[in-house]
């Protein structure tokens, strides 16, 4: 009863304010699920795997240096010597595993 003694004494811009505006929000058109967009989203995620793939196993390499280094400064000796062992199978290329060698030379 009140908001009709009111709204036309505020004006209509008032009354639009007041009373709240209705309208629905649009959402967005969904895209047809072709085979074209099948490929596209399957090429994606094969890369996007892939690229976390290699992260893994880079993270992997560095962990078990950080593990065969704690190891060693903590004085367990035959652990660091294991993980150093581990680290050599996963070496990606020579330079790291004359490194690695050197290391358990040093060790034993």
């Amino acid at each position: 009863m009140m908001s009709r003694i009111l709204f036309p004494v505020l004006g209509a811009a008032t009354a639009i304010l007041l009373s709240g505006c209705s309208k629905e929000p649009e959402t967005p058109p969904v895209p047809a699920a072709t085979i074209e967009n099948l490929k596209v989203a399957h090429a994606c995620a094969f890369k996007r795997s892939l690229w976390y793939d290699s992260a893994a196993t880079v993270a992997s390499k560095e962990r078990m240096g950080n593990l065969a280094v704690l190891f060693q400064r903590c004085g367990f000796r035959r652990k660091a010597c294991g993980v150093w062992e581990r680290a050599l199978t996963l070496a990606p290329d020579e330079k790291t595993k004359r490194e690695i060698k050197e290391i358990l030379v040093k060790l034993l």
